[in-house]
């Protein structure tokens, strides 16, 4: 049986980089599908769904993003949850609907926020979804540092549920469901 993007990955006749996440061993559990799965490299997997902003993230991230997206269910805020699978080739096409959806984006990836691959998703959707943003960008990344060695400094280091849950109500201006609700009544009224 084989499951995930890794027998994609062998089986390509170009050259692929391919990443695990160490820390997900035995912390995520799920049921394993029989038989054969095999994940299409660049196509992107719509996690969760929501209406007041898009959550973009790939790895241990999109984890971090569920939870945070679970929490603030409670609060009444609707979060879509894209996980983008793979990197290059990168599937544009999902990133602009998600966006072109919910009006907003938070990008979580545990890279650098300086120069990490978050950035490059901001760059395009400043290119070609900024007419669709009813705010600006927010990213969630590791801090512009070595990775500490303590491990609570390494917790403060990555990204967590927690800051992932603070910048999604900063980009929803900080007014949790009224404002993601508030859009979308003003484009239903339009």
């Amino acid at each position: 049986m084989t499951v995930t993007l890794e027998p994609r990955a062998i089986d390509d006749d170009d050259p692929v980089v391919y990443f695990e996440n160490k820390y997900l061993y035995r912390r995520i559990k799920g049921v394993v599908p029989e038989g054969d799965h095999v994940t299409p490299l660049g196509k992107a997997r719509l996690v969760r769904e929501g209406a007041d902003v898009s959550v973009i993230a790939y790895g241990s991230a999109v984890h971090y993003s569920l939870e945070a997206a679970e929490r603030l269910q409670g609060e009444g805020v609707a979060v879509e949850v894209l996980d983008l699978r793979t990197l290059v080739p990168l599937d544009k096409d999902a990133l602009l609907e998600t966006v072109a959806k919910t009006g907003r984006a938070v990008i979580v990836h545990e890279d650098w926020r300086r120069c990490g691959f978050g950035a490059e998703i901001a760059a395009i959707l400043a290119e070609e979804a900024a007419e669709h943003l009813a705010a600006p960008v927010v990213r969630v990344a590791s801090q512009d540092t070595p990775v500490p060695f303590s491990a609570p400094l390494e917790q403060a280091h990555l990204p967590s549920a927690d800051k992932v849950a603070d910048a999604i109500r900063r980009s929803l201006g900080g007014e949790g469901a009224a404002a993601g609700q508030e859009q979308r009544q003003g484009e239903t009224s339009s």
